[in-house]
């Protein structure tokens, strides 16, 4: 089912959109006039951090000539005090003063003077501005765009749960699993890209919960995803399955050596002496090398 917003609804919000892009004042006279295609920081000149992101705004604005990129300082400080901070620097004619209630720093990104997207606090600036730019000045399409900021918040979201997933094998080695499958379960790993669930996968099995990792490893694709799915079912009791997966990744996989050991070592198990002699591994070979 499609959602429909109300044209008036819509014609609002992008009226607000304007209204503040309206509100956004040149501290200088040599200020740049504002196009219909823009990108505006809001940021606070005092905060060391959006000061250099500012700088690093403006460089990659360089290479797209085609939008106008401003700065719109949205901190406490007079439009006085803006001004003889940045008079006769380089970046002189592309200082507003601008207000938002959004967390600084905060981005929006403009086309044909209706607003098409923006980054918050929150997110990766130095991914996402050069996808938004790159739309803006018309080198990719809607289709592009979304898919390039899917992939951007996919990389967004690993680098968050990498942190919580240490803390989740900090609790596992404490011994207190019960505890690290709890914080586990807490995790949305639907929003992960495949590098994601992998790990989300891998620490599911170091857990002994072979199940909720084939929950995350069924929805990626890639062949190291595949190669656990096949220990997951083998871990979970399903030796056939696991054949079947890991036979599938012959000449496919990354180390041969390690996808017929496990295969060695299901077929031991299955007691299939015939399909284990023929695997041959070489000598000294060790796993945990691998």
């Amino acid at each position: 089912m499609k959602l429909r917003i109300p044209a008036g609804m819509l014609a609002a919000a992008l009226i607000f959109s304007q209204a503040a892009a309206d509100e956004l004042k040149p501290v200088f006279k040599t200020s740049k006039p504002l196009s219909e295609n823009r990108a505006v920081l809001f940021f606070d000149s005092n905060n060391r951090f959006n000061v250099s992101l500012f700088a690093d705004f403006l460089k990659e604005c360089e290479a797209h000539p085609a939008v106008t990129c401003v700065g719109a300082e949205s901190s406490a400080s007079t439009l006085a005090s803006v001004a003889d901070g940045f008079r006769g620097s380089r970046d002189e004619s592309f200082i507003y003063k601008g207000v938002t209630d959004k967390h600084l720093p905060y981005m929006e990104f403009y086309k044909k003077n209706k607003l098409i997207g923006s980054i918050d606090s929150e997110s990766s600036f130095n991914v996402k501005v050069g996808i938004y730019l790159d739309f803006i000045s018309g080198r990719v399409d809607a289709k592009e765009l979304d898919e390039k900021l899917k992939m951007a918040e996919s990389a967004e979201n690993y680098k968050k749960i990498v942190p919580r997933m240490n803390f989740v094998l900090l609790l596992a080695k404490k011994g207190e699993t019960e505890a690290a499958l709890k914080e586990l379960n807490s995790i949305d790993a639907s929003k992960l890209d495949d590098k994601g669930k992998l790990l989300f996968g891998q620490t599911y099995l170091r857990l002994k919960s072979p199940d909720k990792a084939l929950e995350v490893l069924s929805t990626c694709t890639d062949n190291e995803c595949k190669f656990y799915t096949g220990l997951a079912y083998y871990l979970g009791g399903d030796n056939g399955k696991a054949i079947e997966i890991l036979t599938g990744l012959k000449g496919k996989y990354s180390s041969e050596n390690r996808l017929n050991y496990y295969l060695k070592t299901i077929y031991e198990a299955n007691g299939d002496k015939k399909h284990a002699d023929e695997i041959k591994l070489p000598d000294n070979f060790n796993i945990d090398s691998e």
